[in-house]
């Protein structure tokens, strides 16, 4: 899980795209597909900018869509992934049951 999020956060700092579309225009779960991670449920956070595991983590908590994904009962795993390109830092959570 923390490999396929570190792969997302990789994605979005080459293309300096925040999205959950990857840059070959499939869903941001197709990289779970892609790592053999097989899952029921599964979920993404992505975030640009924040300097801090705690500022981004603080930016989640404040959304209300990443903040449910947070604590969503619906999952088990998690993995964290962050990549830092020319000083900006790239953020993605992906979670699965």
């Amino acid at each position: 899980m923390t490999e396929a999020a570190c792969a997302r956060a990789m994605e979005m700092a080459y293309t300096k795209n925040m999205s959950h579309t990857r840059p070959n225009g499939k869903s941001c779960f197709t990289i779970l597909k892609d790592m053999s991670i097989s899952y029921m449920a599964c979920g993404e956070n992505i975030a640009m900018g924040q300097r801090s595991a705690k500022a981004v983590a603080t930016s989640w908590k404040k959304s209300e869509g990443h903040y449910k994904n947070m604590i969503s009962s619906a999952y088990g795993k998690i993995g964290i992934g962050v990549m830092n390109y020319n000083g900006t830092y790239y953020w993605c959570q992906l979670f699965t049951n």
